[in-house]
């Protein structure tokens, strides 16, 4: 087992030039990154290309919202486990680390999760505080980056292409637990997510930075 051998890291970016590089710059250069640029930046594709070697930039022919294009990097992945992540995150030097050591510790897993700095999650997002010191079987983790067992997500389905945006996490959460496989919350992988950042446009139609209304939406599915 290695860690370059086992994990893809996929980025969907959409006007994401000005932010992009940063989480980029604090992966290995070992780890294969796949980035889906539904912004259709051909300068961006060429930029990452040349400057990262580990870097392949994927441009759709349509922008079919943030979970298709994840489900673009995804599919082409070719690795045992896929961490999605936002492009506005921030990881320290041992994300990547304790996720993949968690990974291959714990069984019957879909996803798991980082502890996001500033994130506090609620009692009914947990169903399990305790099976592991620092680990939690949760109903509910925030989207900005999802470690997937490929297995598991392959048995369960990938995001569904019809929510273009807000929620598509939850649905395939619903479809996890449904399959009888665990999401689990990692908290010594450390991350921090910037929020309202992963798009360099001013002004933006959609915020995806709404975790009290996904935390009501989990809390509806499973009172």
């Amino acid at each position: 087992m290695s860690l370059n051998k086992d994990l893809t890291i996929v980025f969907v970016s959409f006007f994401s030039k000005n932010i992009i590089e940063k989480p980029i710059s604090q992966i290995p250069s070992n780890i294969p990154i796949i980035v889906v640029e539904n912004s259709k930046d051909i300068q961006l594709k060429n930029t990452l290309e040349k400057k990262y070697k580990n870097v392949s930039v994927i441009i759709p022919d349509l922008n079919t919202g943030n979970g298709g294009g994840a489900n673009i990097g995804l599919k082409q992945a070719n690795s045992k486990y896929v961490l999605y992540l936002d492009v506005d995150v921030e990881l320290n030097k041992t994300t990547l680390d304790t996720l993949y050591f968690y990974a291959n510790k714990l069984k019957n897993f879909s996803i798991l999760g980082p502890s996001i700095e500033g994130l506090n999650y609620k009692n009914k997002d947990y169903e399990n505080q305790s099976e592991y010191e620092k680990v939690h079987s949760m109903n509910f983790i925030t989207g900005c980056a999802l470690f997937f067992n490929m297995k598991a997500l392959k048995e369960i389905g990938f995001f569904d292409e019809k929510i273009f945006l807000y929620y598509e996490e939850n649905d395939l959460y619903l479809r996890s637990f449904k399959k009888n496989y665990k999401i689990y919350l990692i908290e010594e992988a450390k991350l921090k997510h910037q929020g309202n950042r992963s798009t360099d446009l001013i002004e933006k139609k959609f915020n995806r930075n709404k975790p009290q209304l996904a935390f009501n939406v989990v809390h509806i599915l499973f009172s």
